[in-house]
Parts: C-alpha cells; structure tokens; sequence
C-alpha cells in the first residue's frame, strides 16, 4: 500500500511571525506509512515554500519522526536497531541453599556462606544501534509538528 497520512491542522492557514516568514502547527497521523515517500500536501499547500518542519520526538505509536526535504514527507524510524543477543544465561551446575536466620546471618554476610546464584551470560552482548527505517505497511500514529517557511 501506499504511504497515507491525514494533516490536522492548529490554524486553518499559517500565522505571519516575522517580515517574511510565517509558521504552521498541527499533527501528522500516518496511517500507512510506505519507504516510498509521498509528499504530505496538507503542510507542503499551506506554505509557497516549507524551509523546515519540527516533528515531536516519537509519534503515538513509538516511532521516530524526521522530515525529509527531498520527499516533503515525514520519514520514520525504529527506536533501536532489533536485535537479538548471541549467546544464553548459562545455568549453575549443582548448589545449596543456606538457611539465613538471626543467629547466622552476621556470619554468612562475613564467610560469604548462604545462597549465592552466578548465573553468567555465555555469548556476545550486542549494543544499542541506531534506528533502521521502519517497514512498509505500519500505522505510525499521530505526530505533532510545527512547519515554517513563507
């Protein structure tokens, strides 16, 4: 399908907030966001030229709003790259637990006897990485925006 988004604006046409320059508000619900980007004439129509449009940091539904000037459309991100870790939780072998009462707990706090668990992760821990462009067909949800431009 293709990229679908509805504009609802703040203003029914934008506000002059200098000699030459005026500024649009409102939210960008993207029902169906596509890779091909289309142009969201709901801002583009208002404004004889867009010098720049301010999305919220994440939309409704989680995702990372950012206006691209070539396309005039809003492109989206995943927070963090999906990714799964190498490796497992490696289980502990055999071990026994130590009943910690009044009369031992001082002792077991100083021997380091009582229940102790090491669970170790064997494998490769992945860092964070940044955010890949989000999949076609995906409700990214509303997004708040301010546009300028004159």
């Amino acid at each position: 399908m293709a990229y679908e988004s509805t504009v609802t604006l703040d203003f029914p046409w934008a506000k002059k907030i200098g000699h030459s320059l005026y500024m649009l508000s409102g939210k960008v619900d993207v029902i169906n966001y596509n890779q091909a980007l289309a142009e969201i004439t709901g801002i583009t129509r208002k404004l004889r030229r867009v010098y720049n449009v301010i999305c919220d940091g994440i939309s409704a539904n989680g995702f990372v709003p950012r206006w691209d000037r070539t396309a005039k459309s809003i492109k989206c991100f995943y927070p963090t790259k999906a990714i799964t870790p190498a490796g497992t939780n490696a289980a502990e072998e055999s071990h026994t637990h130590t009943e910690n009462t009044a009369g031992t707990y001082a002792q077991n706090a100083t021997t380091g006897a009582g229940s102790s668990h090491n669970h170790a992760f064997a494998g490769t821990a992945v860092e964070a990485q940044a955010g890949t462009e989000v999949v076609d067909d995906v409700a990214i949800g509303e997004i708040n925006f301010v546009a300028y431009g004159y």
